[in-house]
């Protein structure tokens, strides 16, 4: 229900005890973001996120409410200069502490034709790429190269009624490996 929906981004964010890497890996194949990273604005609601994703992307609802729960997903209202409002699925980077650090927004709309919007927020930092935690401690981490590749390894797992909580899935959120360097660094 919409209700629930709410009350669950409105939870407060999902923390394991996480031993801090000494050092992130020093990023090696792209430059540093050069501008500075705001978390885009969030919609009223997340209907047309819910309808896209479950009923078009064909994820488990339970698997996108436990990610807006751990504060890893959103739906993101732009108001253009001519007023139109544009709503995307907004996923977000954490680093090891729960500090949103950047965010991936896919448009939902129908493109007619033309290519969907996927982007990077701007200012974005990659370096610990997005995070699906599995519950308790896991001990095994799936990789993906993005982060609905993640979501929808979870949701098959769901569909065939194994516990798809039982892992961490990242996304490296390309081809970078750093992600991973520093997964491994903070969960040795």
């Amino acid at each position: 229900t919409l209700a629930g929906e709410r009350e669950l981004v409105n939870s407060q964010p999902v923390t394991r005890p996480q031993s801090a890497p000494s050092a992130p890996v020093p990023a090696a194949d792209h430059a540093p973001a050069k501008a500075s990273f705001r978390m885009p604005a969030r919609a009223d609601n997340f209907k047309m996120m819910f309808a896209y994703l479950c009923a078009d992307r064909g994820l488990q609802k339970e698997v996108v409410q436990e990610m807006i729960r751990q504060n890893r997903l959103y739906q993101s209202a732009f108001r253009r200069p001519d007023g139109k409002v544009l709503y995307n699925a907004t996923f977000v980077y954490q680093d090891p502490s729960g500090k949103p650090t950047g965010a991936f927004q896919r448009g939902m709309a129908d493109t007619e034709g033309q290519a969907p919007y996927k982007r990077d927020v701007p200012g974005s930092d990659k370096r610990w790429g997005w995070l699906l935690a599995g519950q308790g401690s896991p001990d095994k981490v799936a990789v993906f190269e993005g982060a609905i590749d993640a979501a929808s390894d979870a949701s098959l797992a769901a569909m065939k009624g194994a516990d798809w909580r039982n892992i961490d899935r990242l996304s490296l959120e390309g081809l970078s490996i750093q992600p991973l360097q520093n997964y491994l660094t903070a969960h040795p």
